[in-house]
């Protein structure tokens, strides 16, 4: 009888042994598992609608060859537009041979320039339309999409440039940079005097996009005025010496930009001795991030965050399994010790 309790509290000790050197593994019932992250999926962006754009129609080119549509057009037709194009890489020749466009939204015009690179429409409705040079890649225009107005007899001269590579060799330069937007986004339009002689009544028109708001402005020399319409500002510097940079910056307050628009600001610079006026765009899009990116961008960041948590468990599992493990074993040894002491008294 001793002989059998003394085996039964050696096999029970064994038992309980095993239960100490193998922890419990959680059941898969008490296992979390995480839930996928999801991302928000943004609404497709509208595509703005054209607003509408009176059509004047061109008939006739004064000079050069020109072809021109045939839609009827308001009237009267005796509006004109004219004037050379010069190739700034060639010392600011005249070019023969050089395809201009003349778009008014709804008709639109070529004309070449003959030889001593003169071009002209004529015989034009009124309106307003963007003129602009048909160039050969590594060529660049000076003044891309140039308003003109058309419903004037005359329109008066319209020079056009181009220069060929990324340096433009022109005599007096327009740039500009973009900063911020920390204190508001800034705009600095420099003009720098590369020519041998003056700049005189130097002027730079800028006209600002939809949603930004004027925070300040600052100019080397000269003056600062409103422009003829809200959102343009002019910045008059006078005279610019040979070898002066002048600067002009301006501070925005910039609203989201609106999906499907592209935001940009341009000026246009003019002097006494300009060859051709200069006209710059500045895209904006970069500083505006549009409304409906921002809040997905926002949303997805927050699910991502909330996911990345869910892959901790906080209940069940194996946090809670060493608890019910000791509590087993010790009522395990009282048992096999109440046996071995009924044993020995037997």
């Amino acid at each position: 009888m001793k002989r059998s309790i003394l085996v039964f509290v050696i096999i029970g000790m064994f038992v309980v042994s095993l239960g100490v050197l193998m922890p419990a593994r959680p059941s898969l019932a008490q296992r979390d598992t995480p839930t996928p992250a999801t991302t928000d999926t943004p609404a497709p962006r509208d595509t703005p609608t054209p607003a509408p754009t009176n059509t004047p129609v061109p008939s006739g080119g004064g000079g050069g060859s020109s072809s021109q549509s045939s839609k009827p057009a308001p009237t009267p037709q005796n509006g004109s537009v004219w004037g050379y194009v010069y190739d700034y890489s060639n010392g600011a020749a005249p070019q023969g041979g050089i395809a201009v466009a003349l778009d008014g939204g709804g008709w639109q015009a070529e004309a070449v320039t003959d030889s001593n690179g003169y071009y002209s429409f004529g015989g034009l409705g009124a309106g307003w339309a963007k003129m602009s040079l048909r160039l050969p890649p590594g060529a660049h225009q000076v003044m891309p999409d140039w308003p003109v107005y058309t419903g004037a007899e005359s329109s008066g001269q319209t020079n056009l440039g181009y220069y060929w590579g990324d340096a433009p060799p022109l005599p007096v330069l327009l740039s500009a940079d973009t900063g911020g937007p920390e204190d508001g986004l800034t705009l600095t339009f420099s003009v720098q005097n590369q020519s041998g002689g003056m700049a005189s009544n130097a002027m730079l028109a800028v006209s600002l996009p939809a949603g930004a708001t004027l925070a300040g402005t600052e100019i080397s020399q000269g003056s600062v005025a409103d422009g003829e319409t809200a959102g343009q500002l002019e910045g008059k510097f006078g005279d610019i010496s040979t070898g002066q940079t002048a600067t002009l910056v301006v501070t925005l307050q910039m609203a989201p930009a609106v999906d499907g628009e592209t935001p940009a600001a341009t000026a246009i610079l003019n002097y006494d001795e300009q060859i051709t006026p200069q006209r710059l765009a500045v895209d904006l899009s970069l500083a505006t991030a549009p409304a409906a990116a921002a809040q997905t961008e926002t949303t997805t960041a927050t699910t991502v965050t909330t996911g990345t948590e869910s892959l901790i468990p906080t209940t069940g599992g194996q946090q809670n399994a060493p608890a019910s493990n000791w509590m087993v074993i010790a009522l395990s040894l009282l048992f096999i010790v109440g046996l071995g002491a009924a044993g020995i008294r037997a």
